[in-house]
């Protein structure tokens, strides 16, 4: 008898398992790895315990990737949609200048537009403080927004078509309310998670960009030689009006200096 109930238990859930999409099916999958996780004796055996947690982590991050990539397919199905990532890629883009270029200008203390091939490789390594300020931005907005969003996807179908006229549900989703209550929940942890990480190596960060800025502008936009004698330095670079700025390279960072080029070799 206990077995015929277990059976039908575990053909009952295959069958609705059968019925999920993609992304339900990862957060299931996902409950089910944080429940062994919860209930498996740590004391038995620690590196299997950190196994469940990794394949867990996994698991629920390619849940939520998931319906971030389907949120952003549906985007690009759309003109406006398209319109929108483009208006934010030129943002952003100009951005990751703009910030390139301060950060050049602190190392340096001239115009950041003489060293241009250092603005363009910083940009891209602004790309993550972006992202994070991105993730941050968002992770408040749903955390403040979430009681509406889950309020309104917990709604029948008629109060949803009363809020928003013409709203249809064209693929019908088993599950949908609870569905949307882990989405939410999920994707609100997940960037807390991003946001408290970066807080701690925001600092290591900075000091990282600051010291491959130097890099970048010493090793690709300095010069040897100047049509002036420049006594004990690495480098120079030309800026205008006679003026030239000096590196010298120590063992613990690199120095740049403004000077005049006016004794002519």
């Amino acid at each position: 008898m206990l077995s015929k109930l277990i059976k039908g238990t575990i053909n009952a859930i295959l069958a609705t398992y059968e019925l999920l999409k993609t992304n339900q099916k990862l957060y299931f999958n996902a409950a089910i790895l944080l429940l062994f996780y919860l209930i498996f004796p740590k004391e038995i055996n620690l590196d299997l315990d950190k196994v469940l947690l990794s394949i867990f982590m996994l698991t629920w991050v390619s849940a939520i990737s998931y319906d971030l990539l389907t949120t952003y397919k549906k985007i690009c199905e759309t003109l406006i949609g398209k319109a929108v990532l483009l208006l934010l890629l030129t943002i952003f883009t100009n951005v990751a200048i703009s910030l390139s270029a301060q950060v050049v200008n602190d190392i340096t203390g001239v115009n950041p537009s003489s060293f241009p091939h250092t603005q363009v490789i910083l940009a891209v390594l602004m790309i993550p403080l972006l992202v994070v300020g991105v993730g941050a931005f968002l992770y408040f907005a749903i955390l403040v927004l979430s009681p509406l969003i889950l309020m309104f996807h917990i709604s029948d179908e008629d109060f949803k078509r009363f809020l928003i006229p013409g709203y249809s549900m064209t693929n019908k989703i088993h599950y949908l309310k609870i569905t949307r209550i882990v989405q939410v929940v999920s994707l609100i942890i997940f960037l807390g998670l991003i946001y408290s990480s970066s807080q701690k190596i925001a600092d290591n960060y900075s000091t990282f960009v600051s010291d491959s800025a130097r890099f970048l502008v010493y090793n690709l936009e300095m010069y040897t030689k100047a049509p002036c004698s420049i006594e004990g330095v690495g480098k120079i670079a030309f800026i205008a009006d006679d003026k030239i700025l000096v590196g010298i390279k120590s063992k613990s960072e690199t120095v740049f200096k403004l000077a005049e080029c006016t004794t002519k070799l």
